[in-house]
């Protein structure tokens, strides 16, 4: 793990981080190509935390506000 913080010798450990890679890294992946790590801090997580509120409140409803009965 980044900064041996975590012990990735514990077989919990690595299932819940590889199950964790493989759901946000197909997600941040696109967004490192846009925005690459500043100062080695990776920038893609703080913009999909940001981008997640901003489509369920402001940017859904106005989908299923725009769509005809």
């Amino acid at each position: 793990m980044v900064g041996g913080v975590v012990d990735n010798r514990n077989q919990t450990v690595r299932s819940i981080y590889g199950f964790l890679f493989s759901i946000i890294e197909p997600v941040a992946k696109p967004i490192r190509r846009v925005i690459p790590a500043l100062g080695g801090l990776d920038l893609s997580i703080l913009v999909i935390a940001l981008a997640i509120p901003f489509l369920r409140d402001w940017l859904l409803p106005r989908l299923i506000l725009a769509i005809p009965f």
